[in-house]
C-alpha cells in the first residue's frame, strides 16, 4: 500500500494489477473529484480484483466501510482518528460492462456514496460504534445500492 501525500483526499492507496479482460468503472481521478465535491477524506482507497468471477456471480462494484470504534469484527484500522474509519474499495469488471456502467455510476451512485461518506462523521455515537457499510451490486447486469450495518 502506498502513502498518498495530503493533497489527496485519502491517506492510503493501492491499486492491483489486473488481468486482461477486467478494467475498473471509473477512474482515480473521477473519485478524488467526487470526495472533493462531497469534502470527504479517505483512509484508504483501494482499486483491486473481483473477489468472485463477475461475468457469472454477483459482485461489490464498490463500497465505502466505516470502521466502528467498539470492536470490528472485520477490518482493523491503525489509529483512532476517523478518517481512518473511512475506507472505498473498488473491484474490477469485465472491460466490455465498463464504458456501459460508468456514466451511471458516476452521474448517481459515486455521487450517493461520498454524501453517504460525508455523512458519516456527524452521526451519532451508536452509529459510530459499529461498522456500517454501503455497497454498490452488479447483478445480471443491473446495479443497486445497500447499506449494511455489521
Amino acid at each position: 500500500m502506498w502513502r498518498v501525500s495530503s493533497e489527496h483526499p485519502w491517506r492510503n492507496y493501492d491499486k492491483d494489477r489486473l488481468p486482461r479482460g477486467l478494467a475498473h468503472v471509473v477512474g482515480r481521478d473521477q473519485i478524488e473529484s467526487a470526495l472533493e465535491v462531497a469534502g470527504v477524506t479517505l483512509g484508504s482507497l483501494s482499486l483491486g480484483k473481483p473477489a468472485a468471477d463477475p461475468r457469472t456471480a454477483p459482485i461489490v462494484v464498490f463500497d465505502v466501510y466505516w470502521v466502528g470504534d467498539g470492536r470490528s469484527r472485520y477490518v482493523t484500522v491503525p489509529s483512532r482518528d476517523e478518517t481512518d474509519r473511512l475506507l472505498m474499495r473498488w473491484q474490477a469488471v469485465p472491460s466490455e460492462l465498463r464504458q456501459q456502467l460508468s456514466v451511471e455510476i458516476i452521474d448517481r451512485w459515486l455521487p450517493e456514496a461520498c454524501s453517504w461518506a460525508a455523512a458519516a462523521s456527524t452521526r451519532g455515537n451508536v452509529w459510530k460504534s459499529v461498522d456500517q457499510r454501503w455497497m454498490l451490486k452488479l447483478s445480471a447486469g443491473l446495479l443497486s445500492s445497500e447499506i449494511a450495518t455489521y
